[in-house]
């Protein structure tokens, strides 16, 4: 919204350019009667607009560098050099190599935030296989302190009835829900949590 304008007795907000021309015809919202000289301009709205807008153009300069290229070009533009930050590029990677390829998710007991079916979907739209059956751990005991030659985990509610008995062992290792939640966020696979 840009210059917010109050239309007197109804107290609708609109754009002056939108008010303006329509002010003889009435609100376009509740079609009340409006005249030219019953529009007030809301100064109070119209600071907290531009407080925002210039908040906006400080944390995200490249906001609208993207949408006045395109514009002047007259079509879409590739946005990689309009981004800010890295989170973009590091979805787009996470997109040609999913985030759980070649990881297995057996979920034990019962999920309460999220959901069982959402954490399933969430694990197999990231790559993710999910197990019918509990995974044994290898009697190989060399691979426990390293998480990159972990293949398996055992997914727990940190707030339900079930824990697993063993954290680390072998290829199996044990994880919270919270730790999924928490990888996707970061468009990375994060250390597990000791537990």
């Amino acid at each position: 919204m840009k210059d917010p304008v109050c239309l007197g007795m109804c107290e609708h907000l609109l754009c002056r350019s939108c008010a303006g021309p329509r002010a003889g015809d009435g609100c376009v919202v509740c079609h009340s009667p409006a005249w030219v000289k019953d529009i007030q301009i809301n100064r109070q709205l119209s600071s907290i607009i531009e407080l925002f807008s210039g908040l906006e153009k400080l944390v995200n300069p490249k906001a609208l560098e993207g949408v006045e290229a395109c514009l002047q070009a007259g079509e879409r533009t590739p946005e990689i050099q309009h981004e800010a930050g890295e989170g973009s590029q590091r979805s787009r990677i996470n997109r040609s190599a999913p985030l759980f390829d070649g990881c297995f998710f057996f979920l034990m007991g019962s999920f309460s935030s999220p959901p069982k079916e959402e954490l399933t979907r969430l694990l197999r739209d990231g790559g993710g296989q999910i197990l019918s059956r509990q995974p044994k751990p290898d009697s190989d005991v060399t691979q426990t302190l390293n998480q990159a030659l972990c293949t398996q985990y055992i997914l727990f509610d940190p707030h339900g009835p079930h824990k697993p008995a063993v954290v680390r062992r072998g290829k199996v290792w044990s994880a919270p829900s919270s730790w999924v939640i928490e990888c996707i966020a970061a468009f990375g696979l994060l250390p597990v949590p000791e537990l």
